[in-house]
């Protein structure tokens, strides 16, 4: 029982070192994909 809970500690550990890494990549692929979209979304009104 203590083995899954050091495991479950380590996998989020891990998941929260990887999110300062991967969150600029996902804003800019955000930014990428909505830009055109909320540009004429823009221009209709």
């Amino acid at each position: 029982m203590e083995c899954l809970l050091i495991h479950g500690l380590q996998d989020i550990y891990y998941a929260e070192q990887q999110i300062p890494k991967a969150l600029p990549k996902m804003i800019d692929k955000a930014r990428e994909g909505a830009g055109p979209r909320l540009l004429g979304a823009k221009r209709r009104r």
